[in-house]
């Protein structure tokens, strides 16, 4: 294979996890070299492509953070497809992100292409006086699911390209690597970010008017 076909080959790597696990943090750190301390809700998707140099590969990535509330969990299921490789986060300063390991990967077993590669993050080793995660605990859990393992620092930048490099040369060990079509994504992208925006504003107004319900049953009440 020459340099220039090389450099059209595209691979998709997805991050999930819950709420909060940082998730968007790890993205903008990896691909930015960025952190930012507010936390801002991901409504949708984000996306960021890099391109790398694998066993002297010439690749592009196209990474996707997708929504980590459970709303959003069964259209997400949808852009899990000609995915090389999927990366579950979780907050190892949380148990109960650690417990929706199970769930997640399920969703990936449940919807994803035979091969895909998994990985485990655990997030914010930086506050390690916080852990209620221990190392021997993920790495079980990462075993389980034949996943590489990592503890990263999006805020500090710690092990956060390893998370990306090590997977992606266990994509490049794969028989059959898992390769995406660089305009279908862009086109599913736009259909399920459709699909995101439809459902947040249905969840707006069920909210609105699920409130209005509470206010006008209190009238009179006391």
């Amino acid at each position: 294979m020459n340099q220039s076909q090389q450099g059209q080959e595209v691979y998709k790597i997805i991050l999930v996890g819950d709420q909060g696990v940082g998730k968007s943090s790890i993205l903008l750190r990896y691909t930015k070299d960025l952190f930012y301390r507010e936390y801002n809700v991901t409504i949708g998707l984000e996306f960021a492509s890099k391109k790398v140099t694998i066993q002297d590969n010439s690749l592009t990535l196209q990474i996707w953070d997708t929504a980590g509330q459970e709303a959003f969990r069964s259209i997400a299921r949808s852009f899990y497809r000609n995915s090389a490789a999927i990366i579950i986060v979780f907050k190892l300063t949380s148990h109960d992100t650690f417990q929706s390991i199970s769930g997640w990967a399920k969703d990936i077993h449940d919807n994803s292409d035979q091969g895909v590669v998994i990985s485990l993050v655990g997030n914010m080793s930086d506050l390690e006086s916080e852990r209620t995660v221990s190392k021997e605990e993920a790495q079980q859990k990462a075993q389980e699911l034949n996943a590489l393992y990592f503890e990263t620092s999006a805020a500090t930048g710690s092990n956060i390209d390893d998370i990306f490099i090590n997977t992606l040369e266990k994509v490049a060990k794969q028989l059959n690597p898992i390769r995406t079509n660089s305009e279908q994504n862009v086109r599913d992208s736009i259909q399920l970010s459709q699909k995101y925006s439809s459902q947040s504003q249905i969840n707006q107004e069920l909210g609105g008017k699920k409130g209005k319900q509470q206010d006008e049953s209190k009238k009179g009440c006391c």
